[in-house]
Order: C-alpha cells, then structure tokens, then sequence
C-alpha cells in the first residue's frame, strides 16, 4: 500500500455576493459562511501594469492607522486566542510539544493530493528558480515552502485580522501557499488545484480567511503589498518594525502545448489587507520572464513580517513509456534507449522526481533505522539527504501532500555523539555547521533527549529537522540519483 491517502480533488462552491467592503478593507470579495465560520474569496480584477519581536507590546499605536468599519461580528473563529503562549519561535520552530506544525496551521482547510500520479501525456517540470523581492520588514528567518510534485502557486489562502481592539485589525496574521498540478491533456495544458501548503504566523479567535487565487489556468507571476510601520513599544522614542500589512498577486494565465508553454498578459488582482497610509505600497515585483512562482519564502514570528515568491522556469516534460527523441526530458526517470524509464518503485513507497533524483517515500517497516537502510538497498538506494533549502523545501511540502508527518532520514550520530554523518560516513553536522553544509534543525535541536539518547534525523512538513531515537519504525525516504541519459 501507499503511505499516501486517496486523492482529494478541491470542490469550489458556488460564492454568494456580500456588500462591499468598507474602504478601510481593500479587495473586492465574495463570502462563503458555513456552520458560523465566514471565509471570502478575492476576485480579479485587472492590473495596468534574527530580530523582530514578537512581544505583545507591538501592539501599540501604528502611525495614524484606521479601523474603522471591519467586520468583526462575522469573523471565523477558528482557534482560541493563544496569546503568543504557544505562537512559532522567532525561528519558524514551534513551541508547543517536543515538536510539530507550527501553531495555528489550519489542519481542516488542507487540502491534498495524496499523491501524484503521473498524467499520461507531458506534464510540468522545472529549472532553476530565484526569488523577488521581499515585500515587509525581513526582520526573522525566512521559512521557505514549495509546492509539492512539480505544482505550481495559483493563489494565497489569508487569515485577516478582525479585532478591532488591535492595531493589527485588517492585516493578515497568517498565510499559506495554494498550489496546482500542471499537465498537458490532449493539445491543451491544465492547472488542477492540488494542494494547500502549511500556514505561518499566528491564530487568533478572531480572525477570518480570504483566499487570494488566479483565475482559473492561470499562475502565479508577481507579488506586491503594503507595509506598516509599528512601535516596539508604547514609549517615547521606541524603534520601529515593519510588518506585511496587505498582499497583492499577480497572475498570468498559462497556456500550451505538449511541446511549448506560453504565458499571456499578466493582471493584478485586488489586494486583501490594509493599503490606507500612512502604509508604504510596494508594487508587484515580478517574476523573471518565463518563470511562474512555484513557492514562498515567509518571513514570520507572530505576524507576517515579510513574504517573497520562488519563481522558476517551467518546462514540458514527457511520460514514462514515452519516446524522448523529441528531446523532451522524462517526467520521471530517464531517458533509456530512447524511451523514458522509470527506477522501479515498490509497492509499498511513493516514487517522484526532482532535480535528477528518484525519490521513494516509503511505508514504515521493521522496528528501527537499520530496517529502513536495509529496504532502500533492496531497491539500489541510500536513505536520503538533504544538501539546500530548495531541496529541503520540496522534501517537506511532498511529505505533507502525501500526509507523512514525519519523515526519517539518512543522517545521524550513532558513531560519535555529536557527530552527524550521512549514510556514506560524509559528515554535515559536529556539535555545528561542519564547512558550511545545509541544515535545517529546530531551535536547540539536536538535543539528545532521553535515557537512550536520539541518534536518527527526522524531516517535519514544516521544513524542520530534529533528532529522534532510531528503535521506531516511521515513514523513511529512499534517494537514487538518475543515470545519466
């Protein structure tokens, strides 16, 4: 069996029209109310063209800023007000338990693919990538998310703000990425809603989602905002912080063949958030040309400080089976004596490509790490590692699509306490960075915890690595990189 769940396919319902916000609210929106929760969605419209804190006395006076007129009675209530007590760290980490999401990620509003299964004629992949610009006060570590598979980013999904007690009413406190699957049906290329990646920031009681999404087979191309400037404190003289007080897409629609991809002209969407002054609007910052955003790099500790896209250059690619004398890369696999071939996949995983590698994302077997490395060699592979964020980033939102909650490794520190090897003896880890090698752990990760010590790295969906006992048998990741073709 597959570690994955059976797919779930977004159903969009019919939107029934609200009056229009008050001027204090940007964006024009439709609402949605259901058992007393209210979310609304953006319409398009189109375009002419490590230190912050996260103390409650941010909340002191924002220069000059309007409340008036937000919806507060119709807000959704989605989670009681924490506070901050067990907000994310300034990190990105969570507070709450050992480890998991971070607090207020909206497990019923996630919506995944439960796989991937590869389309018959060519689908998307990609090349490269760079970020835009950030729009915000970059004042904390970023967390970067991608989209799962080879997705692309269609929209946001917003939880605003409707306190009208605090200066923050209005704004967005929380954001997560939505991603579609991208694929060639016959001569027309199609983007399938797939996937709602992890929210950052906090949850509050009242508080109300908005999702900003392209129109339909369009993608993400630009992204643009507001930015406030709010006192640390309610002293004379305090400094300042930036925060992300409104966001604004850019969109493309996307269209193609099993040969080429096309995007046509761009339009901005309505802006969901604050835009009043004396906010700063920054203008969408596009993409390069040719490229759609594909992820995000959110800055974030209780609010959004700061976001910006990941944007790479799509590429058709051709199926398993397939011919590749037509120079189309393999969706999967490789290209062998001119027909792409994929590496086996047992039963038992889910197998995707990236960036030159055969990724396995295997059901739990046996009782320990020793049993996980035995079952990837079985199939010709290690245990994985990981050796940059865009790698790690899509390791994570693939595990989270596929509802792994964590994923086991090939890292670890079972030789020398302190001393983290890849499977292979090539270190990355020694009580620090060793020469400068990738890492994702927690804040105060690794820490060793227990009688019997946690000598095994874990991957959370959030992009986080902790340490872990190595006598459990969890989900694990196989790697293989592709023969050459």
């Amino acid at each position: 069996m597959r570690w994955a769940s059976a797919a779930l396919v977004a159903t969009i319902g019919l939107l029934t029209a609200c009056p229009a916000p008050p001027p204090s609210v940007a964006g024009e929106e439709s609402s949605s109310t259901s058992g007393g929760n209210t979310s609304q969605s953006v319409n398009p419209t189109p375009g002419t063209d490590d230190g912050a804190t996260t103390d409650d006395s941010v909340d002191a006076e924002l220069d000059a800023t309007s409340t008036e007129g937000l919806p507060s009675s119709t807000a959704s209530t989605t989670s009681e007000d924490s506070g901050g007590s067990n907000g994310p760290s300034q990190d990105g980490s969570s507070t709450s338990g050992e480890h998991g999401a971070e607090d207020g990620t909206d497990d019923e509003s996630t919506e995944t693919s439960g796989g991937d299964p590869e389309p018959d004629g060519p689908a998307w992949a990609f090349q490269g990538g760079q970020a835009t610009p950030e729009v915000g006060g970059p004042n904390t570590v970023p967390a970067f998310d991608l989209c799962p598979f080879q997705h692309v980013l269609v929209g946001l999904k917003t939880w605003i703000s409707t306190d009208p007690e605090s200066v923050r009413n209005g704004v967005p406190l929380g954001i997560a990425g939505l991603c579609a699957r991208a694929y060639v049906e016959g001569d027309t290329l199609r983007l399938e809603r797939s996937t709602t990646l992890i929210r950052h920031g906090i949850a509050v009681a009242a508080e109300m989602e908005v999702d900003v999404r392209c129109p339909d087979g369009h993608a993400v191309v630009g992204l643009g905002g507001s930015v406030g400037t709010y006192m640390m404190n309610p002293e004379p003289g305090s400094p300042t912080v930036n925060y992300l007080d409104a966001v604004t897409l850019t969109c493309a629609p996307v269209t193609g063949t099993a040969t080429e991809i096309q995007l046509g002209t761009p339009m901005d969407l309505a802006p969901v958030g604050m835009v009043d002054a004396p906010r700063t609007l920054v203008p969408p910052n596009p993409c390069g040309a040719g490229m759609v955003a594909r992820g995000l790099h959110i800055y974030s500790g209780h609010w959004v400080d700061a976001l910006a896209l990941y944007c790479s250059t799509p590429r058709n690619t051709a199926p398993t089976g397939a011919s590749c004398e037509s120079g189309l890369a393999c969706t999967s696999g490789s290209c062998q004596e001119n027909a792409c071939t994929l590496h086996p996949c047992p039963a038992d995983c889910t197998c995707a490509v990236y960036e030159g590698h055969d990724y396995a994302f295997c059901d739990p077997v046996g009782e320990d790490f020793d049993a996980s490395v035995s079952h990837c060699m079985t199939i010709g592979t290690t245990l994985g590692r990981i050796d940059d964020a865009v790698e790690n980033a899509w390791l994570a939102s693939t595990s989270h699509a596929l509802d792994i909650e964590v994923l086991r490794l090939g890292g670890h520190d079972r030789d020398v306490e302190g001393t983290w090897l890849w499977q292979g003896g090539d270190p990355f880890w020694m009580d620090g960075p060793y020469e400068g090698r990738y890492t994702a752990w927690y804040e105060e990760e690794p820490d060793n915890l227990g009688d019997e010590g946690e000598d095994c790295l874990e991957l959370f969906p959030d992009g986080r690595w902790s340490d872990h006992i190595c006598e459990e048998a969890i989900p694990f990741l196989c790697e293989l990189p592709l023969p050459p073709p």
